[in-house]
């Protein structure tokens, strides 16, 4: 029994040294520094100077020759050998042949019917001496001039129309015309390059039976290019046929210059862009090539460029009024890539220059130019002596 009690007044004892422990620390504890309070986030500032700001417009298109012709047969022959092949890579002058097909059974009936109309005019000649007298010598003249290896001359004038209805009677006119039409078909069998170039696509080989309608091969001016591109349709507002554009390409070293050419008046209903298109003129280029175009739009006065995220949805900025975040009011004059140009910023405002996270107007923040801002102190240099 008396076991017990000195265990329960230990107990008690215990107890109570705790409490009277407990009591002590919370008194003794110093009180709080209620001065302290949530540390003033740092942000990233610049100052506004606004400047005059170029205005650029950012496109990428590829190269297409601007002149490009797809090369088709009219004629049904043979291909033949030529001084050069029509084979891709193969640069042609002006006026060369492309292309030469079998032409001799076209050019033997040709031949042939340029005799039979020399042999017509002959028998109309006698009738022609003695109803219009003045006029034998004129196409004694002409017959004369008939060559059947050659091209007919061009058929003297008929102004008085009994001398032309004589002449139709007999056939004349039609026997000649069918002539020409004939001559203008045997030049169908030699294709020549219409302007200086490079075969870019070849489709046939010598010996090859070629069909009236086959397509050859395709031939373009291996200098003369223009670049088609997409561009939005607020920005093409701001482009004009004649505004230069500087050229440059991820895959081949240099720097081109272009103009704009034309521009597009109908609107892609899956992109909502207008098609633009640079001319260009470099030896250097090769058609199909990507290149990214840099157009000079204009320039906007008393503007200043800044990232595109800054901009909140109701067009204005937050800068930092002291210690506090405000926001203001702005023109965006311009948008490219992930930056803006914007008017209607003071010179020397202290701009926010970073995306933060719930940011609002009043927020407290803490910059270089705050005046709560640590100033920074260099350490005193020792004196000698």
């Amino acid at each position: 029994m008396e076991r017990k009690l000195i265990f329960v007044a230990l107990g008690v004892l215990i107890v109570g040294a705790g409490s009277l422990l407990m009591w002590w620390m919370m008194n003794s504890a110093e009180p709080a520094d209620k001065s302290k309070t949530k540390p003033v986030k740092k942000v990233l500032v610049q100052k506004a100077v606004p400047t005059a700001i170029n205005l650029t417009i950012d496109l990428t298109g590829r190269l297409l020759a601007r002149e490009k012709i797809e090369v088709f047969s009219e004629v049904t022959g043979k291909m033949l050998e030529t001084g050069k092949p029509f084979k891709e890579g193969v640069v042609f002058s002006k006026g060369e042949a492309l292309l030469q097909l079998d032409n001799r059974e076209s050019k033997l009936a040709l031949v042939s019917e340029r005799s039979n109309f020399l042999n017509l005019l002959t028998q109309v000649l006698p009738d022609l001496k003695l109803d219009f007298p003045y006029r034998f010598g004129v196409w004694e003249t002409f017959a004369a001039r008939i060559d059947p290896m050659q091209a007919l001359p061009e058929l003297p004038e008929v102004k008085e129309l009994k001398e032309r209805n004589f002449l139709s009677g007999r056939n004349l006119f039609s026997r000649y015309y069918t002539i020409k039409s004939q001559e203008v078909r045997l030049a169908k069998f030699t294709l020549t390059a219409p302007f200086g170039g490079v075969v870019s696509l070849s489709q046939v080989n010598p010996g090859t039976l070629v069909r009236s309608g086959q397509k050859l091969g395709e031939y373009i001016n291996p200098g003369d290019f223009e670049l088609e591109a997409a561009i939005n349709v607020n920005e093409a507002a701001f482009v004009k046929p004649g505004d230069t554009v500087a050229l440059t390409s991820a895959d081949l070293a240099g720097q081109w210059t272009g103009q704009v050419i034309r521009i597009g008046k109908s609107i892609d209903p899956a992109t909502q862009t207008l098609k633009i298109f640079v001319g260009v003129q470099d030896e250097s280029l090769k058609e199909g090539l990507y290149l990214n175009a840099v157009v000079q739009v204009g320039q906007a006065e008393q503007a200043i460029d800044l990232p595109r995220n800054l901009l909140t949805e109701d067009q204005q900025l937050f800068v930092v009024d002291d210690t506090l975040l405000a926001l203001q009011p702005v023109e965006v004059v311009h948008f490219y890539k992930d930056r803006m140009v914007v008017r209607g910023v003071r010179s020397g405002t202290v701009l926010l220059n970073e995306l933060i996270s719930g940011a609002y107007h009043g927020m407290r923040v803490q910059s270089p130019f705050s005046s709560e801002a640590p100033k920074s102190s260099k350490p005193a240099s020792k004196k000698e002596g």
